[in-house]
């Protein structure tokens, strides 16, 4: 159910914005005769709305009458969720230009920062901080500071992006008629509907490549934090093979 909500959460957030991008209207968004401060407005104020329900469920259902109280699924935890949701999806989905990159790429900040941040004390670049008197570490309490950091520098990144949003992704497709009521069409050449024979291997991996590029990058980010904690753990002994989040 957890797992659910932060999913929901962050692709309201990153539809928000990325619905127009998956639909192609943006175009005919910003060329409404409005403000854009009003249109941005507008989008956060539905946002907002539909996740003060989310939240408002999930807090009634799974955490006031269940056993998750600890770690990240707490009143802090769900939080961040909806402050990410908020302000950290649709800027990255405006960034990216792309609804399904705004949500991973949200997801993956709050790990990204952990994993960076445990690299950075085992390797002697950050100080080893005390644990406070409530049982929280002082490199969980500069995780949560980043974290809502994060949300806060993409509240005015969102608000900067959309005053200065272009559409520059086309207007799709033509609507056109049939092919038996156009008929044959004279105009285009016969070389042009020509198409050159390749095999369909390569055809398959092309395809498969310019589809699966938000997989590959995802992979590629993963072995590029095996490799530096491989490095880490043959340089330094005392580096441990996985981080507890609290």
């Amino acid at each position: 159910a957890m797992i659910a909500y932060l999913l929901g959460s962050t692709a309201l957030g990153a539809q928000s914005i990325g619905h127009e991008y998956t639909h192609r209207t943006l175009g005919l968004l910003l060329s409404q005769p409005s403000d854009r401060r009003q249109l941005f407005l507008t989008k956060l104020a539905v946002l907002f709305s539909s996740l003060v329900i989310v939240n408002a469920l999930a807090w009634i259902l799974v955490l006031r009458h269940g056993e998750i109280h600890t770690g990240f699924w707490n009143a802090p935890g769900m939080l961040l969720i909806a402050l990410g949701a908020l302000f950290v999806a649709p800027c990255l989905t405006m960034l990216c230009r792309s609804p399904l990159a705004g949500v991973v790429f949200t997801m993956s900040i709050p790990g990204l920062l952990w994993a960076v941040l445990g690299l950075l004390m085992f390797a002697k670049v950050l100080d080893p901080v005390p644990t406070f008197d409530n049982g929280v570490s002082g490199l969980s309490s500069l995780w949560w500071r980043l974290n809502f950091g994060v949300c806060a520098v993409a509240a005015a990144a969102s608000w900067w992006m959309f005053m200065r949003l272009e559409a520059i992704d086309g207007r799709g497709q033509d609507m056109r008629l049939p092919r038996w009521l156009r008929g044959r069409d004279d105009s285009t050449p016969r070389a042009a509907g020509i198409a050159r024979a390749r095999h369909p291997v390569w055809l398959l991996v092309k395809k498969e490549v310019h589809l699966q590029q938000m997989t590959f990058f995802i992979v590629g980010i993963y072995i590029l934090c095996w490799a530096t904690a491989s490095l880490l753990d043959r340089f330094v002994p005392d580096f441990p093979v996985d981080f507890p989040l609290s």
